[in-house]
């Protein structure tokens, strides 16, 4: 007879992501997202009436403060407005399925 003297239970390891969410003003018509230390353009999108605007990252954008967020008026009337520092939420992308 088999007697199991040491058992391991194998876990999948949990990955987390970066959530980023923006309150953006009703007359801009743009979201940019820079990594602040590359200014690598990891978003630019056009943003419609829906408020707020979510965006989902790798994690590493959750543990450091190195985005740089702006909104930008494609019209020119108004001046772009931008955040430097940014730090993402930290979640479980199994919330969202």
């Amino acid at each position: 007879m088999t007697r199991i003297f040491n058992t391991k239970v194998l876990t999948v390891p949990r990955r987390y992501i970066a959530l980023i969410e923006v309150d953006v003003d009703s007359e801009s018509n743009r979201l940019v997202i820079f990594e602040r230390i590359s200014l690598a353009n990891l978003v630019n999108m056009v943003i419609g009436a829906n408020n707020p605007v979510r965006i989902v990252l790798p994690e590493k954008y959750a543990v450091t403060e190195k985005l740089l967020i702006g909104i930008v008026d494609d019209d020119e009337v108004y001046d772009c407005k931008f955040t430097d520092g940014v730090l993402g939420e930290l979640v479980d992308p199994r919330a969202f399925i």
